[in-house]
C-alpha cells in the first residue's frame, strides 16, 4: 500500500508539473481548476497557486550572463525566444508588474526587447518601482 501511495504521489506530481507549467499553452483559470480537481492533498493547494491574473509577475534576473526570465511563479524562459514564445500566449491587454535585474547592458538590451514583445502582442509591462 506504501509503494502504490508513493507512485500515485510521483504521478499526481508529474501530471501538475507536465501540463500546470507546460511552455507550449498558457492555462485559463478554468483550466487550473480542472487540474485541482484531479489531485489530493498539499498538492491541490499548490495548484491554486497557477491562477492568474493582471497585472502578471515576471522577474528578470541575470546569472553569469545568461537571462532567466519567471512569469507568475510558473514558467520559465532561459532567453529571449523563449520569453517571446511564452509571452505571445497571454491575452492581449494583459498587465505585467516587471522586475528586471542585472548589469545595464543587459537590462536595456532586454527592456528593448519586452518593449518589442508588449507592442507585438498587445501587452502592458509596467516596470516595478527599483528600490
Amino acid at each position: 500500500m506504501k509503494e502504490d501511495a508513493r507512485e500515485a504521489s510521483g504521478f499526481q506530481f508529474g501530471l501538475v508539473e507536465a501540463v500546470g507549467k507546460a511552455q507550449a499553452w498558457l492555462l485559463t483559470n478554468e483550466e487550473v481548476s480542472d487540474l485541482e480537481n484531479m489531485t489530493l492533498g498539499q498538492e491541490r493547494e499548490n495548484i491554486s497557486q497557477l491562477r492568474w491574473s493582471s497585472p502578471v509577475s515576471l522577474q528578470v534576473d541575470f546569472f553569469h550572463d545568461r537571462l532567466h526570465a519567471i512569469i507568475n511563479n510558473q514558467y520559465s524562459a532561459q532567453d529571449l525566444q523563449a520569453l517571446r514564445l511564452k509571452l505571445a500566449q497571454y491575452p492581449k491587454g494583459t498587465r505585467f508588474s516587471l522586475h528586471i535585474f542585472g548589469r545595464a547592458a543587459q537590462v536595456d538590451t532586454a527592456l528593448a526587447a519586452l518593449d518589442d514583445m508588449a507592442g507585438a502582442y498587445g501587452l502592458q509591462i509596467d516596470r516595478a518601482p527599483t528600490e
